[in-house]
């Protein structure tokens, strides 16, 4: 089938593991889905305590949607439907936080409205309530809680986007080279 990729085999966590590459391409087809279909108007991707007011969630309705979209490009393990779906969700609640953060950093911000001719046509009746409240007190607030609490941060990770999956690959290559040219690192027999 054209578009369509068959997922053969699940981490535990629901993350894809197989053919290689796959995961790159659930996550990049998760961040279209929720770019083309998920008003920028939604303040949360799902309901937190602090939230009163539904009409500020994502619906639902909208992430069935997304999944049913889902379902349509990839075959995955059936038996690991649910478990999958979970990690898919969680993909895409990153893509649609991260999505209006540049939106935020890259045009309201600096006082510019995209070309929706070029860009997020499905965004531009949703343009107004976007740059409303993201110019609000409420969303200032927000903001300078989140600073507030990432300048606690004492441990930060270097690893990039890839995380340990592209490090230990590295890692690896790193030590065979050593052990090639007779250095064996002290760690080399250290259980995995």
């Amino acid at each position: 089938m054209e578009g369509h990729t068959i997922i053969t085999s699940l981490h535990p966590d629901g993350e894809p593991k197989s053919p290689k590459g796959v995961k790159t391409t659930v996550v990049n087809q998760c961040g279209c889905y929720v770019r083309d279909h998920i008003p920028i108007s939604f303040k949360l991707w799902k309901k937190s305590k602090a939230t009163d007011i539904d009409a500020d969630v994502v619906p639902e309705t909208e992430k069935e949607m997304l999944w049913a979209d889902v379902k349509r490009h990839f075959t995955f393990p059936e038996d690991k439907e649910q478990l999958f779906k979970d990690w898919v969700m969680k993909k895409m609640a990153i893509a649609f936080q991260t999505f209006k953060k540049n939106l935020n950093k890259d045009y309201v911000k600096k006082g510019l409205t995209p070309d929706f001719e070029k860009n997020f046509k499905n965004q531009r009746p949703y343009w107004e309530a976007f740059v409303q409240y993201k110019s609000s007190e409420d969303s200032e607030k927000k903001t300078a809680q989140a600073k507030e609490n990432a300048s606690k941060k004492k441990h930060f990770h270097h690893l990039g986007q890839g995380g340990y999956a592209s490090a230990i690959p590295k890692w690896q290559k790193m030590e065979d080279d050593l052990v090639a040219r007779g250095i064996v690192p002290a760690t080399f027999h250290w259980p995995m």
